[in-house]
């Protein structure tokens, strides 16, 4: 498509964000005018740096807000990227991080709830997971991460995805390790190897509570099923660690496979949720798998 048709294109799909956003459509008509006009200039064809701007301008809660951060667009994607992630808060860096990380590198895609927990593990604290420090609700973590993920519905959960292929890009690149917002650059090999760690330090703050569960659970008849509702990440932890683990392909990793072998509950854990020798779901125990 030449450039002048994508232009066109472009103003369309602004002019459309605009009169259906149920926020920006009540808004001054001269003040959407102005950002129709600045957005198609500084797109390029770029349609993704469109949705990252028009995200940011419906935050606004004033005409004056909207029209500063119109003179001041960011000039390019990685721009954009860099200045969604400074702007994100000193206070929940970690859980963005973390957030993020998972993101990028799990074997499946993630449920909010999933994410929400993995918000809450602490690999420096002790213990690492703390389930009173659990958010108020899961929606929250969808704040916490911006304009950089999607959320889709599927049954009865809610899957996040990176909001495009161009976010994943830009985290793992050399590009997002010497920029401003240097921190949030993701390696890949140190990615599985912090999955990995969160994945056994889960398993081993929750074994207690599951094994005590599975046993009353069979003196009783009570449905397992509960298990994946208290603690909502122990169904991926048990079935990808040992993904994680080989693909880490590291030292530290190896120790930490190690040391969850030494613990028989830890393997106990595991195998009510994973049958190593089917490498899927174990259903030899009521768990097929876990809603």
């Amino acid at each position: 498509m030449q450039a002048s048709g994508l232009e066109g294109v472009i103003r369309l799909h602004v002019r459309n964000q605009l009169s259906n956003n149920t926020k920006m459509r009540y808004w001054p008509s001269d003040l959407r005018d102005e950002i129709e006009v600045e957005l198609v200039a500084g797109a390029y064809g770029i349609f993704r740096w469109v949705s990252c701007q028009l995200e940011s301008l419906r935050k606004f809660l004033r005409p004056s807000n909207v029209r500063k951060t119109l003179k001041t667009l960011p000039a390019t994607l990685d721009d954009t990227y860099e200045r969604v992630l400074l702007n994100t808060s000193e206070e929940y860096y970690k859980e963005a991080l973390a957030a993020l990380t998972w993101l990028l590198f799990s074997k499946r895609p993630l449920w909010l709830d999933e994410i929400a927990e993995i918000m809450v593990i602490n690999l420096s604290a002790n213990p690492a997971f703390d389930p009173n420090e659990r958010l108020f609700d899961s929606e929250s973590a969808l704040t916490v991460l911006s304009s950089l993920i999607t959320v889709t519905a599927k049954e009865a959960h809610k899957e996040i995805h990176p909001a495009h292929y161009s976010v994943r890009e830009y985290l793992i690149s050399p590009r997002a390790f010497h920029s401003r917002t240097s921190r949030f650059g993701i390696d890949p090999y140190a990615a599985n190897q912090r999955i990995l760690e969160i994945c056994l330090v889960y398993i081993d703050c929750s074994k207690s509570f599951i094994l005590e569960v599975l046993q009353q659970g069979r003196e009783a008849g009570a449905p397992l099923s509960r298990l994946r509702r208290v603690f909502p990440l122990i169904e991926y932890a048990c079935k990808y660690w040992s993904v994680h683990a080989s693909n880490a392909m590291t030292a530290k990793a190896n120790q930490l496979v190690v040391q969850f072998f030494n613990s028989k509950e830890n393997i106990e854990t595991w195998i009510i949720f994973f049958d190593p020798e089917n490498h899927g779901l174990s259903s030899s125990k009521g768990l097929s798998p876990l809603t």
